[in-house]
């Protein structure tokens, strides 16, 4: 991302910060609040992220919300909007974090990102049609091919030392357990897609029990023994492991570090244990510490489900009361449940996210 197109996002954040006067309500109860929501992300063209900060794609946020939207039976909207993104990405010949309103592609940081190219290959296989994958497989092949260059060394593990984005974008971290999580899940989607992965011999499922498993969760990375959400979560979500014994130990271990309190989920329990950060932290203190994050906290809900339901129960209520307090879905609250604000920035408001809650409340019933 080059310091123009930062200074132009930021700025463009940093002015609505200036301006708030308030999230926008929507009426209703919390399945009518995120309905209307739903209904406002959709521009014609694509699915925006948001209604406040991120009024463009982001291939995470979509990607993860991907399954519950078409759930919710908005295929048409969500294959437009893929077709949209990647539109876009083979034109400038990467896949990045998101691409701005006017669609260009940029990271953030300005590092690369291997989750993108991650939840692209796995939106693909979800949305299913075989002319969408006929008319980009060369672009997706090249993508793919990219994501085992930058983000894997020669044995096809991820890369040691080397900051990329991801899930905590903010945090440096060396081989995190999050980025191996995506190294197994875009081997998955290229074979699932017939396309080639120079390291498909790789058995990542073990390499995360030998590498990252504590016995009784999943560390930060391969040198921080720190206890975060998204080693615990996204191993599970993804379908990589798939080991119930281990899901209830890291349940149980993010219950004891209280991550789940006052609502899910925080990615440590304290800010003293956020390790380094980028620069760009400065303006958003603890943004990714022991802040909560629904974002985070529905997948954990998600996995909470397989091994007690009445607990997911509990915690998709707290977020149906947050929805129904707020009258909308927000991005990230502070460590006391207050919406996230510092002195440049204010939290997003009417998030795809809602999706997912909406698709969960009915699994939940």
């Amino acid at each position: 991302m080059g310091l123009l197109s930062f200074a132009k996002e930021g700025m463009r954040m940093y002015k609505r910060h200036r301006r708030f006067r308030g999230f926008k309500p929507f009426p209703g109860d919390a399945e009518q609040i995120c309905t209307g929501i739903l209904h406002d992300l959709w521009n014609g063209r694509y699915l925006e992220t948001d209604l406040g900060n991120y009024p463009q794609f982001y291939a995470r946020d979509f990607g993860m919300s991907l399954p519950a939207l078409l759930q919710l039976g908005m295929r048409k909207q969500a294959r437009t909007t893929l077709n949209y993104a990647l539109a876009h990405y083979k034109k400038a010949g990467k896949a990045t974090t998101h691409l701005s309103p006017r669609g260009k592609p940029i990271n953030f940081p300005a590092v690369y990102s291997p989750d993108s190219t991650a939840y692209l290959l796995r939106s693909v296989r979800l949305i299913g049609d075989a002319k969408m994958l006929q008319q980009h497989k060369p672009f997706l092949q090249k993508i793919a091919n990219d994501y085992a260059r930058k983000a894997l060394d020669k044995q096809g593990r991820v890369r040691q030392h080397k900051h990329f984005g991801g899930m905590r974008d903010h945090a440096v971290r060396n081989a995190a357990c999050y980025d191996t999580v995506m190294a197994a899940v875009v081997q998955q989607e290229c074979s699932l897609l017939g396309m080639q992965y120079p390291f498909a011999e790789i058995d990542y499922k073990q390499l995360l029990i030998d590498e990252y498993w504590t016995g009784s969760y999943f560390k930060d990375d391969v040198n921080n023994a720190t206890l975060t959400a998204d080693a615990n979560i996204y191993p599970f979500w993804l379908g990589i492991i798939n080991d119930k014994q281990r899901l209830q130990k890291a349940v149980k271990s993010i219950q004891a570090k209280g991550l789940d309190k006052p609502f899910p989920i925080k990615y440590v329990a304290t800010s003293k244990e956020q390790g380094r950060n980028i620069w760009q932290n400065f303006f958003v203190k603890d943004w990714e510490a022991d802040s909560v994050w629904p974002m985070s906290g529905l997948p954990y809900i998600d996995i909470v489900a397989q091994v007690d339901k009445k607990k997911a129960r509990f915690h998709h209520q707290q977020h149906e009361r947050l929805i129904e307090q707020h009258h909308t879905f927000i991005e990230v609250f502070d460590r006391n449940g207050k919406p996230y604000s510092s002195k440049f920035f204010t939290a997003g408001e009417g998030m795809i996210w809602c999706a997912q809650w909406l698709a969960q409340k009915e699994k939940l019933k």
